[in-house]
């Protein structure tokens, strides 16, 4: 790294990255003194235990604390009256200094009590096992015990346990260094505060466990991807000094989230997204905990997938709202999928068909032009009834598996068809006869079962959008994505796996019941319903393509906060412990930045596509 980007990082760090932080006395060692509740971590984790020399507020008649164990409770963690109680204890009280890490003078003649007063007070997630300080441990009740680790750069070594975690061992050093300025030591070895990363095999898919300790920080995950996220957890923990220290605060997290799929979609096929782009997507995903990144690559205006059977897809495109989307090298999108994979994060690609289809057949029109309109205005279809189309697209199937090894999925679209253009192909009426094709809803049905086939015989799953035809096919073969409009009713009473994502999602996705389904009543949960995700249609990410659509700037951010929300719901699931959203908005602002310094400051993975030449 260039010591002038290190210089420039260093000095960013003066503006703090966390919420608030009073700066003490230079050489203090309590980094994270004065700082608030702990560091923020979303999503909102499930339980997080204070060691016992962790600060509480206590009444001081009896000695008890407030009751923190509920997030509905009026006074549970972080909620208006817990707050107003706790301060109103601690500002009349000598022991509200007590439990502080430090007696700063400053705050001796304060009347007012601040979460930057407190510390740590009133911060207990979901747990009543918190004991409460020793008073009697010092004089003046004044708890010198060490709450937090320091993390240095000759100190803090990356260990790994189980060698399949090695990858993670960069995205430590590089997250850490990102957020923070701060450079680890990089060498094999032990020190003082060493980062371990391990793999327990007692935990389920994604569950993590982040330990921090007097003398080491460790990581357990049930698997690559819950280490992942408990890496995740720790960066949006850095408590970070303007004399360029770091430090953790000594806590124990326990975290799983309760439903699997969560994802968040990427139109790539209408305007024009960057590999860059991409890169901030896979980190938004990251820090979110978002387990699947779904690439919509195909549709009327464009394609993007490099075909190397089919070279000249892609060569009529398009731009929607934007610069035209180019197809990418197939370096890239390598060098993509290994850099989303080693921060635990997968990518799903699509294949849109028949329908959706445009870019595809007007660039080749043989052998997949079937009929009706080929412009990027939308309407027409492949051309169901040629055997080499099936042929040519399970040749891309074959393509699609290879650069995203990674994935379990792939979505094969198979939504908002006009049947009556299958009727129109060429050579239908003998393709019909050949297959026992009945009507031209079967003849969708058939086309449907193909692809969900083809995806089968590569060892994945296939993905539809409601709406696909699915009476050729069996409901274990395929999820279905219900949106805005999909016809599923029926598909839950025969038995057919659905992904919640409703294309209405604005801002209030967080208190919605992703998890819910039918009627949208409470409590209507199917547990057919398998997750949710959010789609972020016709848009790229970076200013220069979203200044062309309506709102203009306002909708670079919403589909962003769109999938931190909804990432935060499925980790509750129907859960009734599922914090208010007003400790997301708290939290939000904190873990924004540290995505933002993860954005800014990491390494460009594109080896051939520079912005320059793609965006101007």
């Amino acid at each position: 790294v260039e010591p002038i980007m290190a210089k420039q990082l260093v000095l960013r760090t003066a503006t703090p990255i966390l919420v608030l932080l009073i700066l003490t006395p230079q050489g203090s060692a309590n980094i994270c003194l004065n700082i608030g509740s702990p560091p923020p971590i979303l999503p909102t984790p499930k339980a997080v235990k204070l060691p016992s020399s962790t600060p509480q507020c206590t009444t001081p008649e009896t000695g008890t604390r407030f009751n923190n164990t509920k997030w509905s409770d009026p006074d549970g963690p972080r909620t208006a009256a817990n707050a107003s109680d706790c301060c109103d204890v601690c500002s009349a009280a000598d022991d509200c200094y007590a439990y502080t890490f430090e007696i700063n003078p400053a705050f001796k003649n304060e009347t007012t009590c601040t979460w930057a007063h407190l510390t740590y007070c009133c911060w207990l997630h979901n747990s009543n096992e918190n004991p409460i300080p020793d008073k009697t441990t010092t004089s003046g009740n004044v708890i010198n015990k060490q709450v937090e680790l320091e993390l240095t750069s000759e100190d803090t070594h990356v260990n790994v346990v189980d060698p399949s975690l090695n990858n993670l061992t960069q995205v430590v050093l590089d997250g850490v260094y990102e957020v923070t300025g701060k450079t680890l030591n990089s060498s094999k070895g032990t020190g003082s505060a060493d980062i371990i990363l391990s793999i327990d095999k007692s935990l389920g898919p994604e569950e993590y466990r982040l330990n921090v300790t007097k003398d080491s920080v460790q990581i357990a995950g049930g698997d690559y991807t819950g280490v992942a996220w408990g890496i995740s957890s720790m960066l949006q923990s850095l408590c970070v000094r303007y004399t360029n220290q770091i430090a953790l605060p000594i806590m124990s997290v326990a975290d799983k989230p309760d439903v699997g799929y969560r994802a968040f979609m990427f139109d790539t096929a209408r305007s024009l997204v960057t590999m860059d782009d991409l890169r901030r997507a896979i980190i938004y995903c990251f820090v979110y905990k978002v387990r699947y990144l779904h690439l919509h690559m195909t549709d009327d205006h464009s394609w993007t997938f490099p075909s190397k059977a089919f070279p000249k897809l892609g060569t009529d495109n398009v731009g929607f709202m934007g610069p035209q989307p180019f197809v990418y090298d197939p370096k890239d999108l390598t060098a993509m999928v290994a850099y989303a994979a080693a921060r635990g994060v997968t990518i799903i690609p699509e294949l849109e068909g028949p329908a959706h289809s445009g870019a595809m057949r007007r660039s080749m029109p043989e052998p997949f032009q079937g009929s009706g309109n080929d412009q990027p205005s939308g309407g027409g279809v492949t051309n169901i009834a040629n055997e080499s189309m099936y042929e040519g697209m399970q040749t891309l199937l074959q393509e699609y598996s290879e650069i995203f090894y990674t994935s379990p999925y792939i979505h094969v679209g198979c939504d908002e068809l006009d049947e009556g253009e299958l009727a129109d192909c060429p050579g239908y009426a003998q393709f019909a006869t050949k297959h026992g094709i009945k009507s031209t809803s079967d003849a969708f049905a058939y086309y449907v079962s193909q692809m969900v086939s083809y995806v089968k015989n590569l060892n994945k799953k296939a993905i539809v959008w409601g709406g696909a035809e699915l009476s050729r096919t069996d409901p274990d073969d395929v999820y279905v994505i219900a949106w805005q409009g999909s016809p599923l009713n029926n598909l839950l009473q025969t038995g057919y796996s659905l992904i919640n994502a409703p294309n209405t999602m604005s801002t209030n996705e967080y208190n919605k019941s992703l998890m819910d389904f039918g009627d949208g009543k409470p409590g209507n949960y199917n547990k057919l319903v398998v997750g949710g995700q959010s789609n972020m249609w016709e848009t790229g990410w970076g200013k220069g393509v979203t200044c062309y659509t309506a709102g203009g700037a306002a909708c670079i951010n919403m589909p962003a906060v769109s999938a931190a929300r909804t990432s935060g719901q499925l980790w509750y699931g129907l859960s009734s412990q599922r914090p208010p959203e007003s400790v997301y908005n708290a939290s939000l602002p904190h873990v924004e930045e540290v995505r933002e310094r993860l954005t800014e400051y990491g390494t460009p993975f594109t080896t051939t596509q520079a912005c320059g030449n793609s965006r101007s």
